[in-house]
C-alpha cells in the first residue's frame, strides 16, 4: 500500500467519530478493503492481481449496525414498536451516505473505484456499513458499537423531525409509489479546491441537478431542483 494512502487511512481512523490512534499494517490492509469497490477488485483481477472488495465487510456491516440501533432503541427508549421500526430507517443508504457526508467522516473521498464508475449515495452508504464492519473486526463488538453510539443518536431523532431537500424528494417519492432518488457525484477541478456535481435519478429519469465545494450541498441542490419540477415544495 502507498504511503499517501495510510496516511489517507489513518487521518479517517483518527476523526473525532472513529477515535481510533493505533493500528497494525494487517488492520489498515481491511479498512482499505472495506473501501475497495466490486468495479476496482474486478478491474484487477483482470488483470491478474489479486483484490477483494468490501461487499463481505459491507453484508457483515449493514446487519451488525441495524442489531446496535435496534438495541439502543429497545434499551434507551419507550418507543412503541412502530416508532421505532420507523427510526431504525436512520439505517437506510441515503441516511447513511448524508450521515458520511454530513459529519465529514472522510469515507466518501477514499472510496476506490474503477476508472469509470461513478460515486454514488448506494456506494457510499455501502463502504459505511463495511468500515463498521472491519472496525468490529478488527477492535471487537464495544469498539464498533461504541463509534455508532457517537454518531447516531442525534441522527435518529432527526427521522421524524426536519428534513432538507434530500429528505422531502425521499418522502414524496415514497409516498406516491416512486423509486427511491438515487444520487451519484462527479468531480472537476483542483483537488484543493474541487467543485461538485450532484445528479438525482428516480428511476431511470434525471430529476435534478446541483454543485458546490462539497458533495451534500450539490446533492441538496439537485433534490431542490427535483422537488420544484415535481410541484412537491
Amino acid at each position: 500500500m502507498e504511503e499517501s494512502r495510510k496516511q489517507q487511512l489513518l487521518d479517517i481512523l483518527n476523526g473525532p467519530y472513529f477515535r481510533i490512534e493505533k493500528t497494525t499494517e494487517e488492520a489498515l490492509a481491511l479498512y482499505d478493503t472495506a473501501l475497495t469497490h466490486s468495479s476496482l477488485a474486478n478491474e484487477m483481477k483482470q488483470q491478474g492481481m489479486e483484490c477483494e472488495d468490501y461487499e463481505r465487510l459491507e453484508f457483515f456491516g449493514n446487519y451488525f449496525l441495524d442489531f446496535v440501533i435496534a438495541e439502543h432503541l429497545y434499551s434507551s427508549t419507550s418507543h412503541p414498536v412502530g416508532e421505532m421500526k420507523r427510526r431504525l430507517e436512520v439505517t437506510e443508504n441515503y441516511n447513511l451516505a448524508h450521515i458520511v457526508m454530513e459529519y465529514d467522516l472522510g469515507l466518501d473521498d477514499a472510496v476506490l473505484l474503477s476508472k469509470g464508475t461513478i460515486l454514488k449515495d448506494s456506494i457510499i452508504a455501502d463502504t459505511f456499513e463495511a468500515f463498521i464492519g472491519a472496525i468490529y473486526i478488527n477492535l471487537g463488538l464495544e469498539k464498533a458499537r461504541e463509534v455508532i453510539i457517537r454518531i447516531f443518536p442525534t441522527e435518529i431523532e432527526k427521522v421524524s423531525g426536519d428534513k432538507n431537500a434530500k429528505g422531502l424528494l425521499q418522502e414524496y417519492c415514497l409516498s406516491h409509489k416512486m423509486s427511491r432518488p438515487e444520487y451519484s457525484y462527479v468531480k472537476s477541478g483542483q483537488d484543493h479546491a474541487p467543485t461538485w456535481t450532484a445528479s438525482v435519478m428516480i428511476g431511470k429519469t434525471k430529476c435534478g441537478e446541483g454543485s458546490g465545494t462539497k458533495k451534500q450541498k450539490a446533492a441538496i441542490d439537485a433534490a431542490r431542483e427535483a422537488l420544484r419540477k415535481l410541484n412537491a415544495e
